[in-house]
């Protein structure tokens, strides 16, 4: 077959059409092929948004609370430690029993349970256990509810605590507890005896004591109380057969001796050492001079019952005359008392007194006045 010269011409273009698209096709898939993996390894690898989220867990109600929370007039609040102790600050807290309206801090423990609080602490031995159902917005307001009565209260976040826990110390802030009344003390014949413990908190006991501010009558037994001392004022509170007793009394303590004064007026002298003193077997006690605090007045026992007693610018009852002076006389003891009687210009005098003596300290309380005076043993 003879073609002609255009026919082969056309022939030669179509051919090389063909060439060219089979080598576009080629590359295309060759192309295609290089990059499979690229697309691969990219649809694996973590979306930009994915990156970015923060993987800490939320933190708890605990985490939440540790620190510093107080209420709007910073006078009561809480201060929470991340090992589960705090510290209580509180204002005309109550508490349970003593019912005594206290304040100061308190240090104790807490527990979160759910959105539910738990704080416990004590104060004069006694567990105060409180529970609330909290809300918390981070460093910024506390809202607790009392689950017991539904009391609403709300502290504001004050800083993030100092250390890891609190202190060991509990301080109510109206408590002034001083060393000179802590120990025991007894009246005359032990009938009455206080044990003031460091912790505020006191024994007593009455055989067949009397204090008006107690009972009209006779007194026996036992009981476990608190007290406070404020100035020179003590307060003891303690349950005596279901009920709440409260003494208000004005105390005043010399060396070894104190006296109780209670708003009757009534006056017990006691001394430091719970054995009682100077029963009628105890007299001897007695024996040897004594001087008041400007050595100016006072008496000098002696063996036998005999006395002198020297007095500055005494005033004789009738007479009304202001003397000094020294005058024998004559004393007795009986049941923890001293009677001293003695004459000044053919007048007679006769007094009687309570009296305690410890180490070099005598306190003679007037039986007929009630008031109390204290002499030191001269040389």
């Amino acid at each position: 077959m003879n073609m002609t010269k255009s026919t082969k011409i056309i022939i030669a273009v179509i051919a090389a059409t063909l060439v060219v698209c089979i080598a576009v096709i080629a590359g295309v898939s060759i192309a295609s092929r290089r990059r499979q993996p690229e697309a691969t390894t990219s649809s694996n690898a973590p979306a930009p948004s994915s990156v970015s989220e923060s993987t800490t867990a939320a933190p708890t109600l605990q985490e939440l609370l540790v620190g510093k929370w107080m209420d709007s007039a910073q006078m009561s609040g809480y201060e929470f430690f991340s090992d589960g102790t705090v510290t209580v600050t509180y204002v005309n807290l109550t508490v349970p029993v003593i019912d005594l309206p206290i304040n100061g801090t308190a240090n104790g423990t807490y527990t979160v349970t759910g959105n539910t609080l738990n704080v416990k602490f004590s104060i004069y031995a006694k567990t105060i256990s409180k529970n609330f159902e909290v809300s918390v917005v981070p460093q910024s307001e506390l809202t607790l509810k009392n689950v017991e009565d539904g009391e609403v209260s709300t502290y504001a976040y004050v800083k993030k605590q100092e250390s890891t826990s609190a202190s060991t110390t509990t301080s109510p802030a109206q408590v002034v507890n001083g060393s000179e009344i802590v120990g025991v003390w007894a009246n005359g014949d032990s009938s009455i005896k206080y044990g003031f413990n460091n912790d505020s908190t006191v024994d007593i006991s009455f055989n067949k004591g009397r204090m008006s501010s107690v009972s009209s009558g006779e007194l026996n037994g036992s009981y476990k109380g608190i007290y406070m001392t404020n100035g020179n004022k003590l307060t003891v509170q303690f349950m005596m057969n279901e009920s709440k007793v409260t003494q208000e009394l004005t105390y005043s303590v010399s060396g070894n001796t104190m006296s109780l004064t209670e708003s009757s007026g009534e006056t017990t002298l006691l001394v430091r050492g719970g054995s009682g003193y100077n029963t009628s077997s105890s007299a001897s006690d007695l024996i040897g001079k004594w001087t008041d605090g400007a050595n100016m007045s006072g008496f000098n026992f002696k063996q036998g019952g005999s006395v002198d007693v020297t007095y500055v610018n005494f005033t004789i009852p009738v007479i009304n005359m202001p003397i000094n002076g020294t005058y024998g006389g004559t004393y007795s003891v009986s049941e923890g008392r001293v009677t001293v009687n003695f004459s000044i210009y053919g007048k007679a005098i006769i007094n009687s007194y309570e009296f305690a003596v410890a180490g070099d300290t005598l306190t003679l309380k007037n039986v007929e006045d009630g008031s109390i005076t204290t002499y030191r043993r001269a040389a």
